[in-house]
């Protein structure tokens, strides 16, 4: 085509302007595309925590200011839900306003039923609870390493030193 990598780069950078200008309007007309999401896989290191955490427990972090967050992990069975607890209070500490915990895309080809508890789709029980509304309108580090955010139902905390969840429901 006789294109260089300047006009590659402008034609990118074109089509991002477009899809930047198509999200406005798609959300200023109050809809909603899954590829907004900002995909995060749960921490799974002591490193991994303390970084997560520290750049979303602050203020305007992208969680906290609209981004859409979606927890997921990858793999087509309960297995692959290696560490739930975590999953939880890392999805509970860090969301904003709209988020989504679950599976990625695991295809249509299984032969269990969706979320029966052999399937691929079953999830714990404590997914399936109500946490209430944030009542901190972020997670915050508590002592090094240990953040928490209350709910109105819950009191959440992640200790990042020992890779130890807390979900703790209110009477």
């Amino acid at each position: 085509m006789g294109l260089d990598a300047a006009d590659v780069q402008a034609i990118f950078d074109g089509w991002q302007g477009t899809m930047a200008a198509v999200q406005e309007a798609v959300l200023a007309a109050g809809g909603f595309s899954w590829q907004y999401m900002e995909s995060q896989s749960p921490p799974q290191t002591t490193a991994q925590c303390e970084a997560f955490f520290g750049a979303q427990c602050r203020a305007n972090a992208p969680m906290q200011t609209g981004a859409t967050l979606m927890f997921w992990r990858f793999g087509n069975s309960t297995a692959n839900l290696t560490q739930p607890h975590v999953d939880l209070a890392s999805f509970l500490l860090a969301r904003g306003p709209y988020a989504w915990l679950g599976y990625s895309w695991v295809g249509c080809s299984s032969d269990a039923e969706p979320n029966s508890s052999t399937g691929p789709y079953a999830l714990p029980e404590s997914t399936q609870a109500d946490y209430g509304v944030p009542v901190d309108a972020i997670c915050a580090e508590k002592r090094p390493g240990v953040f928490s955010r209350r709910w109105t139902r819950a009191t959440v905390s992640m200790d990042c030193n020992t890779m130890t969840p807390s979900v703790r429901m209110l009477e």
